[in-house]
Protein backbone atom coordinates (compact mmCIF):
# COMPACT_ATOMS: atom_id res chain seq x y z
CA UNK A 1 0.00 0.00 0.00
CA UNK A 2 2.78 2.44 0.90
CA UNK A 3 4.45 2.30 -2.50
CA UNK A 4 1.11 2.91 -4.24
CA UNK A 5 0.56 5.98 -2.08
CA UNK A 6 4.07 7.22 -2.83
CA UNK A 7 3.58 6.74 -6.56
CA UNK A 8 0.27 8.62 -6.44
CA UNK A 9 1.95 11.56 -4.74
CA UNK A 10 4.83 11.45 -7.21
CA UNK A 11 2.39 11.57 -10.12
CA UNK A 12 0.79 14.75 -8.75
CA UNK A 13 4.23 16.27 -8.11
CA UNK A 14 5.19 15.46 -11.71
CA UNK A 15 1.97 17.01 -12.99
CA UNK A 16 2.79 20.19 -11.06
CA UNK A 17 6.45 20.43 -12.09
CA UNK A 18 5.83 19.60 -15.76
CA UNK A 19 2.67 21.70 -15.94
CA UNK A 20 0.46 18.92 -17.27
CA UNK A 21 -2.79 20.33 -18.66
CA UNK A 22 -5.98 20.01 -16.65
CA UNK A 23 -8.05 17.80 -18.92
CA UNK A 24 -10.45 14.89 -18.69
CA UNK A 25 -7.66 12.33 -18.97
CA UNK A 26 -5.75 13.74 -16.00
CA UNK A 27 -8.89 14.26 -13.93
CA UNK A 28 -9.93 10.66 -14.63
CA UNK A 29 -6.48 9.46 -13.49
CA UNK A 30 -6.79 11.43 -10.27
CA UNK A 31 -10.33 10.14 -9.72
CA UNK A 32 -9.18 6.56 -10.22
CA UNK A 33 -6.25 6.88 -7.81
CA UNK A 34 -8.36 8.75 -5.27
CA UNK A 35 -10.91 5.94 -5.35
CA UNK A 36 -8.21 3.40 -4.54
CA UNK A 37 -7.35 5.04 -1.22
CA UNK A 38 -9.04 3.09 1.54
CA UNK A 39 -10.80 4.50 4.59
CA UNK A 40 -7.78 3.63 6.70
CA UNK A 41 -5.75 6.15 4.67
CA UNK A 42 -8.01 9.17 5.17
CA UNK A 43 -5.11 11.52 5.94
CA UNK A 44 -3.18 10.50 2.82
CA UNK A 45 -6.37 10.73 0.77
CA UNK A 46 -6.84 14.33 1.92
CA UNK A 47 -3.20 15.18 1.20
CA UNK A 48 -3.49 13.65 -2.26
CA UNK A 49 -6.59 15.70 -3.08
CA UNK A 50 -4.98 18.87 -1.71
CA UNK A 51 -2.01 18.33 -4.02
CA UNK A 52 -4.29 17.66 -6.97
CA UNK A 53 -6.20 20.87 -6.25
CA UNK A 54 -2.92 22.78 -5.99
CA UNK A 55 -1.93 21.37 -9.39
CA UNK A 56 -5.19 22.50 -10.98
CA UNK A 57 -4.84 25.99 -9.47
CA UNK A 58 -1.30 26.29 -10.83
CA UNK A 59 -2.49 25.46 -14.36
CA UNK A 60 -5.94 27.05 -14.56
CA UNK A 61 -5.40 30.46 -13.01
CA UNK A 62 -9.07 31.50 -13.11
CA UNK A 63 -10.05 28.56 -10.88
CA UNK A 64 -9.19 30.20 -7.56
CA UNK A 65 -10.09 27.11 -5.52
CA UNK A 66 -9.07 24.44 -8.01
CA UNK A 67 -10.98 22.60 -10.67
CA UNK A 68 -14.63 22.07 -9.68
CA UNK A 69 -14.52 18.43 -10.73
CA UNK A 70 -11.87 17.72 -8.10
CA UNK A 71 -14.11 19.14 -5.39
CA UNK A 72 -17.04 17.17 -6.75
CA UNK A 73 -14.94 14.01 -6.71
CA UNK A 74 -13.87 14.55 -3.10
CA UNK A 75 -17.43 15.28 -1.99
CA UNK A 76 -18.88 12.26 -3.78
CA UNK A 77 -16.19 9.97 -2.43
CA UNK A 78 -16.81 11.20 1.12
CA UNK A 79 -20.56 10.78 0.73
CA UNK A 80 -20.13 7.31 -0.74
CA UNK A 81 -17.82 6.33 2.12
CA UNK A 82 -20.35 7.49 4.70
CA UNK A 83 -23.10 5.47 3.02
CA UNK A 84 -20.93 2.35 3.03
CA UNK A 85 -19.99 2.84 6.71
CA UNK A 86 -23.63 3.45 7.65
CA UNK A 87 -24.71 0.27 5.87
CA UNK A 88 -21.91 -1.68 7.53
CA UNK A 89 -22.88 -0.37 10.97
CA UNK A 90 -26.54 -1.08 10.32
CA UNK A 91 -25.79 -4.61 9.14
CA UNK A 92 -23.48 -5.38 12.06
CA UNK A 93 -26.08 -4.14 14.50
CA UNK A 94 -28.81 -6.25 12.88
CA UNK A 95 -26.64 -9.36 12.99
CA UNK A 96 -25.41 -8.89 16.56
CA UNK A 97 -28.81 -8.10 18.09
CA UNK A 98 -31.65 -8.59 15.61
CA UNK A 99 -34.37 -8.33 18.26
CA UNK A 100 -33.19 -4.85 19.31
CA UNK A 101 -32.52 -3.72 15.75
CA UNK A 102 -35.88 -4.84 14.39
CA UNK A 103 -37.74 -3.27 17.31
CA UNK A 104 -36.38 0.21 16.48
Amino acid sequence: VGSGLDLSFLLIDLMISEKFPVDDERLDQIAHLYGLFGHSHAEEKTQFMNRAIRWSISIVRNEKYGHPRLHQLAAFSSWKGEVVRARSFSHSRAVSSPDVYCAT
